[in-house]
């Protein structure tokens, strides 16, 4: 394991920390990867009967994708990017076991799907989420999916086309977080809960996971697809560039 995702045990429970606070957890090429190792890992793992997927710092659970990343991408190597984050959410979805996400602070764009494709979220009064491609230019595809799953079409497109910030008692309402407790107790909470998942039968729990999966999978890829011819026409015309660099330069500045 790298230095991108942090592993350790609580009994049953894996906890898996996306570890990089410098950037509030950003993910990268290096994260991608050693996420989608370390869950295979724990997934194959005959003593863990759970895991928790959690940040590395208080004030962020994960912003989305990084601005070293977004700078690079282009109509040519942008499907390429899209199907690793979809082995990268896949390696949620084809979990046998409960995953439980602590929501330690914001999360944002992908920050907030790799939260979302978890079973239970847990966070606390200060967490915030946002979906903010379409303020970065880029098509909103598999954010609009999950979200729509969980909350509804319409909230969906509402809080999307407008980049708005969600509140922690908004995603409570809406479904996006289980529960809230404390910030200092985020993490033990979260490791309680996936305990308790992890205590039921575990052939029961692998089977209807599969189910849930088997059910909403044909969706996903089609998302999927969707991301790339769109997000290829978008970075075609230039926008998503104009608008990394102009980031990049306000932050100069």
């Amino acid at each position: 394991m790298g230095e991108s995702v942090l592993v350790q045990r609580e009994g049953a429970v894996s906890i898996v920390t996306l570890n990089r606070p410098e950037v509030l957890n950003a993910l990268n090429h290096d994260l991608r990867e050693e996420f989608i190792t370390a869950m295979a890992a724990q997934n194959a793992a005959p003593e863990v009967r759970a895991v928790v997927v959690t940040g590395s710092t208080e004030r962020a659970f994960s912003v989305g994708l990084d601005m070293a990343v977004s700078t690079g991408l282009h109509a040519g190597n942008v499907e390429e990017w899209l199907r690793g984050l979809h082995r990268f959410f896949q390696a949620i979805r084809a979990m046998d076991k409960p995953v439980v996400a602590a929501v330690n602070g914001a999360a944002t764009g992908l920050g907030l799907q790799t939260a979302l494709h978890c079973d239970v979220r847990i966070g606390h009064s200060e967490v915030r989420v946002s979906q903010p491609e379409i303020a970065a230019g880029v098509p909103s595809v598999l954010g609009l999916w999950i979200l729509s799953e969980l909350m509804g079409v319409s909230r969906t497109v509402e809080m999307s086309l407008r980049c708005r910030w969600l509140d922690a008692e908004e995603c409570l309402s809406y479904g996006l977080l289980h529960e809230l407790v404390p910030r200092s107790e985020v993490l033990n909470r979260s490791v309680a809960v996936a305990t308790e998942m992890g205590e039921l039968p575990p052939i029961a729990m692998r089977l209807s996971r599969q189910r849930m999966r088997e059910s909403t999978q044909n969706a996903f890829d089609e998302a999927l697809e969707a991301a790339i011819h769109l997000q290829k026409e978008a970075y075609s015309l230039g926008e998503p560039q104009r608008l990394a660099q102009a980031f990049l330069e306000r932050k100069r500045s």
